[in-house]
C-alpha cells in the first residue's frame, strides 16, 4: 500500500497559505483538504471562512487517479466522464468561495517555487 505523502501536502499548504495570508483580511481563515492520489498527485480544495480558524485536512484514502479523487470534490467545472479529462502540471480554477487546484504527481509541482506560481497564477491580481 502507498503511503500518503503528507509532509509534502503540508508544505504545499503552508507556502500557499503564506502568499495568501498577505491578500487576506483578518477575520478570514482557510480550510484546506486534500485528496491524495497514488502518483504524488492530489485535488487541494481552498475554501475561504468567516470569523473561523484555519485547518488543514488530508484525506487518508488514496485515489488511483486525479480523475478518481475529482469525482469525489463538490465542482461543477468538469462534468460528464470526468475520465475522459487528462489533467497535466498544476490546473486551478475558483468557485464561490474556494479554490479548486489540481496537481500532478511530477515532483516539479510540488516546490515552493511552483506555489508561488501557482498562487500567482490564481489570485496575484487580486489586491
Amino acid at each position: 500500500m502507498k503511503k500518503i505523502e503528507s509532509e509534502k501536502y503540508s508544505n504545499y499548504l503552508n507556502n500557499f497559505r503564506i502568499s495568501l495570508s498577505k491578500k487576506l483580511k483578518p477575520n478570514i481563515g482557510v480550510v484546506s483538504n486534500v485528496s491524495p492520489v497514488s502518483d504524488g498527485g492530489a485535488i487541494i480544495e481552498v475554501e475561504f471562512v468567516h470569523n473561523k480558524p484555519s485547518k488543514d485536512t488530508i484525506g487518508k484514502h488514496i485515489y488511483p487517479t486525479l480523475n478518481a479523487a475529482l469525482k469525489n470534490v463538490k465542482q461543477s467545472a468538469f462534468g460528464g466522464n470526468l475520465d475522459a479529462f487528462i489533467f497535466n502540471g498544476t490546473n486551478a480554477l475558483m468557485e464561490g468561495n474556494r479554490i479548486i487546484i489540481i496537481k500532478d504527481g511530477k515532483s516539479s509541482e510540488w516546490t515552493s517555487e511552483a506555489t508561488e506560481k501557482d498562487f500567482s497564477r490564481v489570485l496575484g491580481s487580486v489586491k
